[in-house]
């Protein structure tokens, strides 16, 4: 923990960014990375288990964006709150 706030700092020194906005930066970083997980493996396993290979493809890429933008969102607001 102790070094993952020495490299954020080290981030914010080198970019001359905010180190609240990096922070920010880093959680939608992780959000669509697990958003996307999330959905690829609900895809890769209906598509294992049942049929209509070309539905449950479109179905995960629906699934990969809602998540994306839901959470996002929720961050977002996250994030509103607190500078209020």
């Amino acid at each position: 923990m102790v070094d993952a706030l020495f490299r954020l700092s080290e981030v914010s020194k080198e970019t001359g960014k905010n180190p609240m906005e990096v922070v920010k930066l880093a959680m939608m970083l992780r959000i669509l990375r697990n958003s996307l997980l999330q959905a690829g493996f609900l895809g890769l396993v209906a598509i294992f288990i049942f049929d209509g290979v070309w539905l449950w493809i479109a179905l995960a890429i629906m699934l990969a964006l809602i998540l994306s933008f839901v959470r996002l969102a929720k961050l977002g607001a996250t994030f509103r709150d607190k500078k209020e």
